[in-house]
């Protein structure tokens, strides 16, 4: 298992301590692999770190300007730091990057229910869903959707079909 894999296993189990462990030796590792970035700032995030997640992302914009996801990561960052408007646009900025990627249009839609916005993040949600059906898991259990998750047209989108 790599440092990021186990980074990833941490994070889904709530370990964030260990997530931030794995993910700084997996940056350590390959420091160009923006995902480790994403997934450290995610746990610093969780961790109430909003100062350190919101450096670590901009490290990371810094060495890899093209990459989509960590646009994302900042866009939320910025959102529970309440600057919505800059994280509006670096969600915007990533859909430019990454027009084609669910994880993208996905991290948009729980930006906008963060926001209390349904009709944004059921179009947000609705794309990802298009572009990776797989992703329904993840939109059935994800903390920032559970707002919807008793409204039919969210229980519809991410019905297992």
């Amino acid at each position: 298992m790599t440092h990021f894999q186990r980074g990833r296993h941490f994070f889904n189990v709530a370990k964030y301590e260990y997530a931030l462990e794995a993910f700084n030796e997996a940056i350590a590792a390959d420091p160009d692999f923006a995902r480790s970035y994403a997934g450290k700032a995610n746990s610093l995030t969780m961790l109430g770190r909003l100062d350190e997640a919101l450096a670590t992302v901009s490290e990371a914009i810094g060495r890899d300007p093209s990459a989509a996801l960590i646009y994302t990561m900042r866009g939320a960052v910025y959102r529970r730091l309440g600057r919505v408007e800059e994280g509006l646009a670096d969600y915007r900025r990533a859909l430019e990057l990454g027009a084609d990627d669910p994880v993208v249009h996905f991290n948009f839609a729980c930006f906008w229910a963060e926001l209390d916005n349904r009709d944004e993040c059921e179009r947000y949600l609705k794309e990802a869903l298009v572009m990776d059906p797989r992703l329904n898991t993840s939109a059935a259990t994800d903390p920032e959707l559970a707002r919807y998750r008793d409204e039919p047209w969210f229980a519809a989108l991410v019905a297992f079909k």
